[in-house]
C-alpha cells in the first residue's frame, strides 16, 4: 500500500506544472530549506549607516506595501521597535544571492526579500507568511518523496 501511495505522489507531482515560492510558504519553511544558505543577521537601527541600496530597497518595499511614499525615518518609525533585521540569503543550487529584511508590526514578523544588489523584490512577508513571490521551485524530482506531499 505504501508503494502504491509514493507511486501516486511522485506520479502527481511530475504530471502537475505546479510551481512553488523557492523560499517556501513560511518563514520556518525557508529556514529549514537545505538550499537555502543565510547569513548571520545584521539588526538596522535608525541611526545605522546604510548604504544606497538599502535606502532604496526599504523605502520603496514599504513605500509600495503603504501606498505613500516614505523616506527612510519614516520606515523605522513604521516598525514597533525602529528595528530592521537583514540578512543575505543564498540559494546554493541555483548560486544565487537575496536579500532578506524583517521587521516586527505587531505581534507579527512582516519584511521583504530582494534580488541582491538590485531593487527587484521578490517576495513579501507578512505574519510570518511569504507571499508575492516570483521565484519558483520546480525541481520536485529531486526532493524526498517525503517534501511532495
Amino acid at each position: 500500500m505504501k508503494k502504491i501511495m509514493l507511486i501516486l505522489v511522485l506520479s502527481f507531482m511530475s504530471f502537475s506544472s505546479a510551481s512553488a515560492c523557492l523560499f517556501g510558504d513560511t518563514l520556518v519553511q525557508m529556514a529549514r530549506m537545505s538550499d537555502l544558505e543565510t547569513s548571520t543577521e545584521v539588526t538596522l537601527k535608525p541611526n545605522t549607516k546604510l548604504n544606497k541600496l538599502q535606502i532604496a530597497q526599504l523605502t520603496q518595499a514599504f513605500s509600495q506595501e503603504w501606498e505613500e511614499n516614505f523616506s527612510i525615518q519614516d520606515v523605522f518609525e513604521a516598525t514597533d521597535d525602529g528595528l530592521i533585521y537583514e540578512r543575505k540569503v543564498y540559494d546554493s543550487y541555483n548560486r544565487k544571492h537575496y536579500t532578506m529584511y524583517i521587521y516586527s508590526a505587531g505581534e507579527n514578523m512582516c519584511g521583504f526579500i530582494f534580488e541582491a544588489k538590485t531593487l527587484k523584490q521578490v517576495a513579501r512577508i507578512g505574519d510570518g507568511s511569504i507571499y508575492n513571490c516570483k521565484v519558483d521551485f520546480e525541481m520536485y524530482d529531486f526532493l524526498p518523496w517525503f517534501y511532495t506531499n
